[in-house]
């Protein structure tokens, strides 16, 4: 008997062996917003927005200092090599002189306003950054979840497995079991081993994909979800045209819309204004303390060169139009198709909840039978199989139902998580 044994208890000790531990207790548990936050700090890619953002407003700043006078100090020396009666060899001049633009068209203006309105269409495409990352984040913390989740399951049917391998052997032992019924006890058991090795490296790589998100360096295990309720699509379709990057493409439009008015005002006059209060002056003109004058332009031929502009400007428009159409599409289609799969991923899960009860219950009933004589152990090992896989199909309705909920509200611009 223990010859008959040792093989049973190699196998048994080599699966030991061959298995990892596993277990999350050492693990620091984090929440989806949680992991946001991190990763919004660690995120060049909005980092480098905002400093978008901060060049567009400085543009704005300098155009509108055009509204306002500029002021400065101006001084020359001149020297001459061998002076004669008629010019002084010498001759020296400061003066504080001052400029403004009384008119330009109102260009200045209008391009003032161009330049604040491309800043908030920045500010919007920010605040949809920052949407899409909480989206990145939400696929890697639910991929995590489903790795350990995997592992979980698989760990138990190899548990399982086990106690059925020793089962079989102790009834072989007595003439209760085949032999073959006990090689395919250890046959399940090594397809269980080579499934779970693969569920832990599946969880090593998710595992570090998080981790590159948040900037963390410790494993982490994420807090379980919960299954949503189906809302009506509506209201998203609604929310959705106020989404940030819809916005973000109207102030693109009004932008564009401003640069266009703009460059059609190239024809228009422009008027400017100057002076100079002298401190120091050639002595022939050392009775002259200051002088002003006034400059009017007008163009009157550009060699089609304002015109050439005023189509770039007004082209850049309708592209504004076509991009703005373009994103309002695209928001509806993305909420419709969310919604959907959230319904049909509920449904989903929900009807594998049920399969999973059934499914246990006719894996022991399976078992009981087999004591009986009234079944095969393929018919067990069958079960056992049919069981494992109905739950992990379950887990994975769960997290795809949860992962459309997100979609459903990143869609309609919200699901935005907590700011970092």
């Amino acid at each position: 008997m223990k010859r008959r044994l040792l093989p049973v208890l190699l196998v048994l000790s080599a699966s030991c062996a061959g298995a990892q531990e596993f277990s999350t207790t050492t693990m620091r548990r984090i929440t989806m917003d949680e992991a946001f936050v991190l990763a919004a700090t660690k995120s060049e890619e909005l980092a480098g927005r905002k400093e978008g953002i901060a060049a567009l407003e400085a543009g704005e700043r300098y155009i509108r200092s055009a509204f306002f006078p500029r002021a400065g100090l101006a001084a020359s020396q001149f020297r001459q090599e061998r002076p004669d009666s008629s010019v002084q060899g010498s001759r020296a001049q400061a003066a504080v002189n001052a400029e403004v633009s009384l008119f330009s068209g109102m260009r200045d203006y209008i391009q003032a306003k161009a330049a604040g309105a491309a800043a908030e269409a920045a500010k919007l495409d920010l605040a949809r950054a920052r949407q899409s990352l909480y989206l990145s984040v939400t696929e890697a913390y639910l991929d995590l979840l489903s790795a350990q989740w995997d592992i979980e399951v698989r760990s138990e049917q190899m548990k399982i497995s086990r106690e059925r391998l020793e089962e079989l052997s102790a009834r072989a032992e007595i003439g209760r079991s085949r032999p073959s019924e006990v090689l395919a006890a250890r046959s399940q058991l090594a397809q269980d081993e080579a499934q779970l090795q693969n569920a832990l490296g599946a969880e090593r790589v998710n595992q570090q994909i998080f981790k590159f998100i948040t900037g963390e360096s410790r494993d982490m295990t994420p807090a379980h979800v919960h299954l949503p309720a189906v809302p009506a699509v509506e209201g998203f379709l609604l929310e959705a045209e106020h989404r940030p990057d819809i916005a973000a493409r109207r102030k693109d439009l009004e932008a564009a819309g401003f640069a266009a008015a703009a460059q059609r005002r190239l024809s228009w006059p422009s008027l400017d204004a100057g002076g100079n209060y002298y401190l120091k002056r050639p002595a022939s003109l050392s009775n002259i303390h200051w002088d002003a004058e006034l400059n009017l332009r007008l163009p009157l031929y550009t060699g089609g060169g304002n015109a050439a502009l005023t189509d770039r400007a007004e082209a850049g428009r309708r592209a504004a139009e076509a991009a703005l159409s373009l994103a309002r599409r695209q928001a509806e289609t993305e909420v419709r198709q969310a919604h959907e799969t959230l319904v049909y991923s509920l449904a989903m899960a929900n009807t594998l909840y049920k399969a999973v009860k059934l499914g246990r219950e006719n894996a022991k009933a399976q078992m009981t039978d087999y004591k009986l004589g009234l079944v095969t152990n393929l018919d067990v090992l069958n079960a056992m199989n049919s069981l494992l896989q109905t739950r992990i199909q379950h887990y994975k309705a769960h997290v795809q139902a949860f992962r459309a909920s997100i979609r459903l509200a990143a869609a309609a611009g919200g699901a935005a998580g907590e700011e970092p």
